[in-house]
């Protein structure tokens, strides 16, 4: 199974984030069973001795920080032995592109910050210093030790990436003529494609949230997977499916309304917004270095916009041009 969701898709500032999960389970077992099949292990929300996989919005909250984000999305990473120890190193293990996108914006040069960056420190000291690597964490270790307990009831995860597009490069996207709804699917289907390729013998059931109020998938779908045949199973205000061939190994794919109920488009919805948040930090801090008295944003329209307004004076004299943080769309 492969579950894939974004973060960021409204914003005006910062990127938006595409991340999918990759799982292999028994054949018996349908998405929607997971939670069941693995409980005492994973829960959908917060519960002692479980780890919780679930929608992101319902696990985050600014004024909580990331802790709940970090500490299972760092722990997926880890039982796939591609642990980062810093802000910087979890970019390449999940997106190759990333990179060559972070190095050309100014509020990332120079920045470094150590992973885990929000877990408890020991004995509740508050001092960021003191906190364990990613590594030592008690958090990511709980998390790495549930999802290993999973593979003895069949329920193995194989891969975690992801696909992050800086406002930049999504402006250049929508210059060069995508509308910004087609922009969205095709990093999701760009993000399915790579993973499938790393899985060429297993059948395959992609499971995506729903992307907007979109229902008709299809021309899309069979662009990218031009050689495969695709055909409509499903198209209503609940679920599009489309079934696809390559060779002899089916694929199904999935968009569907409260699609991060299931346990793969949970991860990967947690790991999105864990990415984003992430690249929020340097972009506030370089800003509120460079504005006295800025308050930090999350990027949504109405607060960026009044961000915007605050920094945008001093975009001239630091030779910023605006479409390197505004998405335009």
């Amino acid at each position: 199974m492969l579950g894939i969701d974004e973060a960021g898709y409204g914003p005006n500032l910062g990127p938006l984030c595409v991340a999918a999960s990759v799982w292999r389970v028994a054949e018996k077992l349908a998405p929607e069973q997971l939670y069941a099949h693995l409980d005492g292990l994973v829960s959908a929300t917060p519960a002692v001795g479980r780890l919780a996989i679930g929608d992101s919005k319902q696990l985050y909250r600014a004024a909580d920080g990331l802790p709940r984000l970090e500490g299972t999305v760092l722990g997926a990473l880890c039982t796939l032995d591609r642990l980062p120890d810093d802000w910087r190193g979890i970019w390449p293990v999940l997106d190759p592109q990333a990179l060559p996108q972070i190095d050309e914006l100014p509020w990332h040069h120079g920045y470094h910050e150590h992973l885990p960056c929000s877990l408890p420190s020991p004995q509740g000291d508050p001092d960021a210093s003191q906190r364990p690597g990613a590594r030592e964490s008690e958090e990511v270790a709980l998390a790495a030790s549930r999802l290993k307990a999973a593979r003895q009831r069949g329920v193995h995860l194989v891969d975690l990436a992801a696909t992050v597009l800086f406002p930049r490069r999504f402006n250049r996207q929508l210059a060069a003529g995508a509308n910004k709804a087609d922009l969205l699917l095709e990093a999701v289907l760009e993000l399915v494609a790579r993973l499938l390729a790393r899985v060429p013998d297993l059948p395959v059931a992609v499971l995506c949230d729903r992307l907007g109020g979109r229902k008709r998938y299809l021309p899309q779908v069979q662009r990218q997977f031009f050689e495969r045949v695709v055909c409509v199973q499903r198209e209503d205000d609940a679920l599009s499916q489309y079934a696809a061939w390559e060779g002899g190994r089916p694929l199904c794919l999935r968009f569907q309304v409260d699609g991060e109920q299931l346990l793969p488009v949970a991860l990967a919805s947690m790991t999105a917004k864990y990415l984003r948040e992430l690249a929020m930090r340097p972009f506030n801090a370089f800003w509120q270095r460079h504005v006295p008295g800025l308050a930090p944003t999350a990027g949504y329209p109405v607060d960026a916009r009044r961000f915007l307004t605050q920094i945008e004076p001093t975009l001239p004299q630091l030779n910023i041009p605006l479409d390197t943080l505004w998405r335009q769309r």
